[in-house]
């Protein structure tokens, strides 16, 4: 889910003044003027994020933020097939609704993170919310660098004169083809992965009690409706939590775990 938002989000934006001054022949001025939408948008598209997301399931939360930022895409898409109408009422209407989606995809990510070290702790016993923080932040600026070289790449490839006022035929389609198909592979990507995203409030809730209840008795035992919700959060069965296993300490075998 973090990376298809975030780097659908890259490629989108390292070729979005490509789209308008090339492919749709307008102004730095107009490509500037949308972006502008786009970032007001992002701001009410947050505040979104803020308010839905503590009221309902993040990964419904997600697909919904996914298809406002799909639309938007399908809107500039339409754009670029009407040449001869008048566009800029649509394109300034898919850009707000296109930020709306970007803003609450941006969002909803770290909200989850703050989540997420509380798995973590079921499993191994220990809070590791730094490690995790450093992987996100590292996760992010390198696939953002991937993604931003390969776009590059494309554009290269297709026959992008820099510095040109007008480019051919096959740029104006690659810059097209990038901002769509590139986009929304990510996109779908990180709603296939949303549907395996159990993680709710209810889910939350039960995990916290779990946790305290573990860090009373270290060998407490969960009934088995408690221990199949937990284990589709964590992947493990219930003798195996609480550091018993080797997600930490590669070999580590408890006496619990061995007589299991």
């Amino acid at each position: 889910m973090y990376l298809g938002c975030y780097i659908s989000q890259d490629i989108f934006s390292q070729v979005f003044t490509y789209f308008i001054v090339f492919s749709l022949a307008y102004t730095a001025v107009v490509a500037s003027n949308l972006l502008s939408i786009i970032s007001i948008a992002c701001i009410f598209g947050v505040l979104i994020g803020i308010f839905t997301i503590s009221r309902f399931n993040p990964a419904i939360i997600y697909r919904f933020s996914v298809a406002l930022f799909s639309i938007g895409i399908l809107g500039f898409l339409i754009a670029y097939g009407i040449p001869n109408a008048n566009r800029l009422w649509l394109l300034s209407l898919s850009g707000f609704v296109s930020g709306l989606g970007r803003g609450a995809l941006a969002y909803i990510p770290w909200n989850i993170y703050s989540f997420i070290p509380d798995v973590d702790e079921l499993v191994t016993g220990k809070r590791r919310e730094g490690i995790f923080a450093g992987i996100m932040t590292f996760t992010r600026k390198s696939t953002q660098a991937v993604a931003v070289f390969l776009v590059g790449i494309l554009l290269d490839h297709s026959g992008f004169i820099a510095k040109a006022s007008v480019q051919s035929a096959s740029v104006t389609h690659t810059i097209v083809l990038i901002m769509t198909i590139g986009t929304f592979s990510f996109l779908i990507m990180g709603v296939i992965a949303s549907f395996k995203f159990c993680l709710t409030k209810e889910t939350h809730q039960l995990l916290i009690e779990t946790i305290e209840e573990f860090r009373k008795n270290p060998t407490y035992q969960m009934d088995e409706q408690t221990a199949t919700c937990l284990k589709q959060l964590t992947g493990w069965d219930q003798q195996y939590l609480w550091g018993n296993n080797n997600v930490i300490f590669k070999g580590k075998t408890t006496e619990k775990a061995e007589q299991n």
